[in-house]
C-alpha cells in the first residue's frame, strides 16, 4: 500500500505538467473567488467538483498506467458517490 501512496504523491507533487494544469485552472477560476465576502458562493460547488475531478482523473491514469487500478478505482468510485449523496 506504501508503494501506491508514495507513487500518487510524486505523481501529484512532482509532475510538472499536471502542476501546470491546476495552475491553469486556479487562473481560469480566481476571479470567481471572492477572499472579502462573508458566505460561499454557490458556484464554489461546482467550481470544487470540477477541481477534485482533475486529481481523481490524473490518480485514476497514474494507477491504471501501472497496474493498481481495480481495488483504488472502487475507492474512488465510492467517494464519489459519498460525495454526489451529500
Amino acid at each position: 500500500m506504501s508503494d501506491v501512496v508514495e507513487l500518487v504523491s510524486s505523481t501529484l507533487l512532482e509532475d510538472e505538467a499536471f502542476n501546470a494544469e491546476l495552475e491553469g485552472w486556479c487562473a481560469r477560476h480566481c476571479h470567481v473567488f471572492d477572499p472579502e465576502a462573508e458566505e460561499h458562493k454557490l458556484e464554489y460547488t461546482s467550481l470544487h467538483e470540477e477541481f477534485c475531478q482533475l486529481f481523481e482523473l490524473k490518480i485514476t491514469t497514474v494507477l491504471t498506467g501501472t497496474g493498481h487500478s481495480g481495488r483504488w478505482q472502487n475507492l474512488l468510485s465510492t467517494k464519489k458517490l459519498h460525495r454526489s449523496l451529500n
